[in-house]
């Protein structure tokens, strides 16, 4: 089905299965589709399940890398924690340089960890200070957004580019940004937790 009928199809099942007072178990690779028709979701890795939550759990507080990193790309930055601090704000200094917040996890000052956080929950900024700076490689427009990917200062070679999802106005290729996020929408993970 093209897109616009399997949006129409997926609104019907939802619909019939709420009508009737079904429980229905609905098989799918679509992650989307899962977090359209689902009530719960079940996220299995190997055989075990790594997660089973609400589609906003799953999305929003993702407990694995696997997890975040399956419903929605997640971009994967690794670090250090600098503070846990009592407001419930985790900061983590990344080893690109830059800082982002996150929220609190149970994770001690020093201790390496990778922060994750979905294009779309990243946001250009002008202020300096908890963000990440670099530079533009790509700006591709899709409608209502546009997809762009940012060169990290500091990154590794052979590092991807940090992945952005936005409808603000797009910077051009090679303009400096700066790049943050709000601390809820940064899941930190052991960094030996390869999910």
């Amino acid at each position: 089905l093209d897109k616009k009928l399997r949006d129409q199809m997926q609104t019907e099942i939802k619909s019939i299965q709420r009508e009737l007072g079904l429980t229905v178990v609905y098989v799918t690779h679509d992650q989307e589709e899962a977090l359209v028709l689902s009530d719960r979701i079940a996220i299995m890795k190997d055989g075990r399940i790594e997660q089973f939550d609400t589609p906003r759990g799953l999305f929003e507080r993702p407990c694995t890398p696997f997890v975040a990193d399956f419903l929605g790309a997640a971009n994967f930055l690794t670090g250090k924690v600098e503070e846990s601090a009592e407001d419930g704000c985790t900061r983590v200094r990344l080893d690109t340089g830059g800082v982002l917040k996150a929220r609190a996890h149970p994770y001690a000052p020093g201790q390496r960890v990778r922060a994750a956080v979905r294009p779309g929950r990243l946001r250009l900024t002008s202020a300096e200070g908890s963000c990440c700076t670099g530079t533009v490689e790509t700006a591709v427009y899709v409608g209502s957004l546009t997809r762009i990917t940012v060169r990290l200062d500091g990154a590794v070679p052979g590092t991807p580019p940090l992945r952005i999802e936005t409808a603000q106005t797009p910077p051009r290729v090679g303009e400096r940004v700066c790049v943050t996020a709000d601390r809820e929408d940064v899941s930190v993970f052991d960094e030996t937790d390869g999910g």
